[in-house]
């Protein structure tokens, strides 16, 4: 439904706030993100009048409040049936030069599980980059993390304060722990002499530990903004991942109402599934 004087949907969007700037005034409007590689749709700062008129405007298909998801994990191996005998051993690469862009709390480099070791470099055709911030920047990178952003513009809205630097990472690192846990159960390289406090010692290896690892941190102390990480989903397939890894909850609510949901359905449109 693009207007044809619009060179990009982006130009579009920004002329539906100016448009609202000019018939309510000045506010404290602001654009976040603009979508447009799995959906047609902006994030916007908005009051809940500004929200309602923006709702019946021409082109507006809906508005839809961001929510607040959070973190959680699941035993996906078991989910889907697999197991280190069988088919998944006899027949699998373990994931080799797969790209999996993990959407979560950011990652902890320094750990043995994201040793690059008889990796090589990155595939053909990566276009991600290591963003840099307090306490990580592009050194942090290897030949098992290929790719580090963060995304905090959406979040910060709600809050400015939100994100407290001297309790959370700016940055692509792990204030949490959450990611750094999720990450090596996707793609963790094998590590021997593993235990828990001493028990059930043995071999630790995540299910495709030949996988490389784009981290994507959306999540921050108080949960994940569904406008964040529909962001960083359209971020990470701009980038050339193969897999989408996201272990946040969700609200229940009907599909066409769930931001995250229609991402996922884009994601899948683009050959890109998500685990």
């Amino acid at each position: 439904m693009k207007p044809k004087h619009f060179n990009s949907h982006h130009h579009w969007y920004v002329s539906m706030l100016d448009h609202m700037i000019v018939q309510s005034g000045p506010s404290a409007k602001e654009m976040l993100y603009t979508y447009d590689t799995l959906l047609h749709r902006f994030a916007a700062r908005l009051s809940k009048a500004e929200a309602q008129a923006m709702a019946v405007m021409d082109g507006c298909l809906a508005v839809i409040p961001s929510s607040l998801n959070k973190i959680s994990s699941t035993y996906t191996p078991e989910f889907l049936g697999l197991s280190s005998s069988g088919l998944w051993s006899r027949y699998s690469t373990y994931g080799k030069d797969i790209i999996v862009g993990m959407i979560d709390t950011g990652i902890w480099p320094e750990s043995k599980s994201f040793k690059d070791e008889g990796l090589g470099p990155a595939p053909t055709g990566w276009k991600g980059t290591c963003e840099s911030g307090r306490g990580c920047d592009s050194s942090n990178c290897n030949g098992k993390i290929i790719g580090a952003r963060y995304f905090s513009k959406g979040y910060e809205a709600q809050n400015p304060t939100l994100i407290k630097e001297t309790l959370e990472y700016k940055s692509p690192r792990d204030n949490d722990e959450h990611g750094t846990h999720t990450a090596p159960t996707v793609a963790d390289a094998a590590l021997s002499g593993i235990s828990y406090f001493g028990f059930a010692n043995g071999t630790a290896r995540g299910m495709g530990p030949q996988a490389r690892l784009a981290i994507c941190k959306a999540c921050w102390e108080d949960g994940c903004y569904d406008t964040v990480t529909v962001a960083a989903m359209e971020q990470a397939i701009a980038d050339g991942v193969d897999i989408i890894s996201i272990s946040i909850g969700s609200r229940d609510m009907a599909f066409c109402y769930d931001n995250r949901a229609i991402a996922a359905f884009g994601a899948i449109e683009k050959g890109v599934f998500e685990l």
